[in-house]
């Protein structure tokens, strides 16, 4: 657990925290390094979604993860069939390509889908602009206030952020 109310790698990252950081005594080394602390961790494909209301995953999904009990959500799929909600699941991913990685937190909300999505919306609401376009280099999330880019991958037609799972730790 970091010792500070808030770390550089929290603060780097973009990471709104409104209480001290829990960043598990995360360290960079000098040369860009990461200092792993926990288990294993898991490479996850997230899609970023332009027309989903909020932040969705499976409830298995991203096991380390706990899946807290919240107020009921009432969402439905694209076909207006109601989604199950079971609650709230807060991820920490890396992102970034080697030695330039970056923390992440995102807010799930877990139930009745089949993959992770990442809304568009709730994206731009932490301070973020999301772009797609043809080429691969036009597809990013673009962090407003550190100016960096978080690249995003076309698979079958949609657009894919790729990340590793941190540990539960962290939230």
């Amino acid at each position: 657990m970091c010792i500070r109310d808030r770390c550089s790698v929290c603060e780097d990252s973009g990471l709104l925290l409104k209480e001290p950081c829990y960043c598990n005594g995360w360290n960079g080394g000098e040369d860009g390094s990461i200092d792993v602390v926990g288990e294993e961790w898991e490479t996850v494909k997230i899609t970023i979604d332009s027309g989903a209301a909020d932040n969705v995953c499976p409830e298995e999904w991203a096991p380390k993860f706990v899946t807290r009990a919240c107020a009921p959500k009432k969402f439905v799929n694209a076909s207006g069939d109601p989604i199950k909600h079971t609650g709230e699941k807060k991820v920490v991913l890396w992102t970034g390509e080697p030695g330039h990685e970056k923390l992440s937190g995102l807010t799930f909300q877990a139930g009745g889908v089949k993959k992770p999505l990442a809304a568009v919306h709730r994206i731009c609401e932490k301070g973020n602009i999301v772009q797609f376009g043809p080429n691969e280099a036009d597809n990013f999330i673009f962090n407003v206030a550190s100016k960096q880019k978080t690249w995003l991958k076309k698979e079958f037609g949609q657009y894919v952020l790729e990340a590793t799972l941190a540990t539960d730790q962290v939230f």
